[in-house]
């Protein structure tokens, strides 16, 4: 029981006959390459699940007192996403009709 207290593994999964699959609560949109993503690293779960719980708490604490929404959270649903093109053989660019939509990233050139 010590090693589970000292490693991010719950005490259970020691004697489980293989580890169990990991289902992220999110969508994951990381992508090499357009290859899929590896296996989430524990790091990352972790990480992960303290963030939704500190939502759920604030969630939690801003109905409890009474605190009124915030007005532009959830407005970018209704945003269509931005188109890519391809710059140059080292960069993309978005053009968007959205001025705060418009995004531009810098990708590694392929070897």
């Amino acid at each position: 029981m010590d090693l589970a207290r000292f490693t991010p593994v719950p005490f259970g999964y020691f004697f489980a006959p293989e580890p169990p699959a990991v289902k992220l609560p999110i969508p994951d949109f990381r992508r090499r390459c357009g290859a899929l993503p590896a296996k989430p690293s524990q790091d990352f779960l972790q990480v992960l699940y303290a963030s939704q719980e500190r939502q759920d708490w604030f969630r939690d604490y801003s109905v409890r007192h009474g605190l009124d929404p915030i007005g532009f959270v959830g407005t970018g649903r209704d945003l269509a996403p931005p188109k890519l093109q391809r710059a140059s053989s080292t960069s993309w660019t978005s053009s968007s009709s959205n001025a705060a939509a418009s995004v531009s990233m810098v990708v590694p050139a392929s070897t």
